[in-house]
């Protein structure tokens, strides 16, 4: 039983790195619609604005999924 909870400290861990490397993309994104806010390329800022919506979706579900996981492991 040990075993199994170790293993899903393991995936936790897993998924908080997962969740750090979320926030660096979100900062990359804010600095892509800065460059792109006043550019004539339309296309970038549609494709900026739809990865952060994008990433915002993932993010919402993974912190979900890693509650979910904290929850069981604080049973």
């Amino acid at each position: 039983m040990q075993d199994k909870k170790n293993e899903l400290y393991e995936l936790l861990d897993g998924l908080y790195e997962i969740e750090q490397n979320q926030e660096s993309l979100e900062f990359i994104l804010e600095l892509l619609e800065e460059c792109y806010a006043f550019s004539e390329h339309k296309e970038i800022r549609v494709l900026v604005n739809f990865s952060k919506l994008y990433t915002k979706a993932v993010k919402q579900d993974l912190s979900g999924i890693i509650e979910r996981l904290d929850e069981v492991l604080s049973k």
